[in-house]
């Protein structure tokens, strides 16, 4: 309230239609003789009458949209496009001066010609980065998420790009899944390891807390259901260890060999994935078919 008794009110309403008194209780000048109805600001207020000013006032005001910090919002949106496009451009370029001596250009785009038989899909480094650069991102870290992503495609251990700031950060799943060769040369998932942190807030979801040695019998990489309501496999489901080394075949960069791949997999990379060498998953959560330890 200002010295001259008045109240200072951010409404869509004339101000001459208000009027206030020293305590600062607002009503309707045309209606000064409901003052007594109107409690002071000194009062608790659980509910209001329906002829009381307050309500009257609110009443007014609940179908009126206000947009708040609009010519704010937009200067922050043309000055984050402004400095991004900068910053964008300048990264996009050095990461082309590197990679012109980079040795396996030719085999990233070719990778299968000399019979290498690693069936990887071919790679154009510039164009990818050509395209990267004219695509319209909403923040920073998706951009640099997308160079990471592209040159994780190359399979190559010795050419990478790590985002900046992200170090820190990690992609935890709340159990180890180990893999097992069994004596008829199949191999079985079993859970072995719990991440402290991931599996008490896992618990507190309301997940299942699943006992050492579990056999994981079937994953849906998606989060779906692992089975349709006719029983037939859901889209992403497979047998675990397939659904581990069909992860690692996409997401894996050290190596080009999909067994080597499997192995990172394996060793707990499908579990513990780095922000550095990994992206966002592209699905909140992962479903699995379960056989606990007494065979249940």
């Amino acid at each position: 309230m200002s010295d001259n008794g008045s109240v200072g009110l951010f409404l869509p309403l004339p101000v001459e239609s208000l009027d206030s008194d020293e305590k600062g209780n607002v009503w309707f000048k045309d209606e000064e003789d409901n003052k007594d109805k109107f409690k002071g600001n000194d009062e608790d207020i659980d509910t209001l009458e329906e002829d009381s000013p307050t309500f009257r006032l609110l009443d007014k005001l609940q179908d009126i949209y206000i947009p708040i910090c609009k010519e704010e919002k937009e200067q922050e949106i043309t000055q984050f496009e402004k400095y991004s496009s900068q910053e964008f451009a300048s990264t996009i370029n050095l990461v082309k001066a590197y990679l012109n001596s980079y040795t396996f250009k030719d085999t990233a785009l070719y990778p299968n010609a000399s019979g290498s038989g690693y069936d990887q899909p071919s790679i154009d480094i510039f164009d990818s980065l050509d395209e990267i650069g004219q695509t319209s991102f909403n923040n920073t870290f998706d951009f640099y998420e997308r160079i990471m992503v592209l040159l994780n495609d190359l399979k190559d251990a010795h050419t990478y790009f790590i985002p900046p700031c992200i170090r820190k950060f990690s992609y935890v799943l709340p159990y180890f899944f180990n893999i097992y060769s069994n004596p008829d040369l199949s191999q079985s998932v079993k859970i072995h390891i719990a991440f402290s942190s991931p599996y008490q807030k896992y618990l507190q979801d309301r997940g299942v807390d699943f006992r050492y040695d579990t056999e994981i019998l079937r994953i849906n990489l998606k989060g779906k259901p692992i089975y349709k309501q006719n029983n037939e496999l859901n889209d992403g489901s497979y047998l675990a260890a397939e659904a581990i080394a069909r992860w690692a075949d996409e997401e894996v960069c050290a190596a080009r060999s999909s067994i080597t791949r499997l192995n990172f997999a394996a060793s707990g990379e499908f579990s513990y994935r780095y922000t550095a060498y990994y992206p966002h998953p592209e699905y909140e959560n992962i479903t699995v078919e379960y056989k606990s330890p007494n065979g249940t």
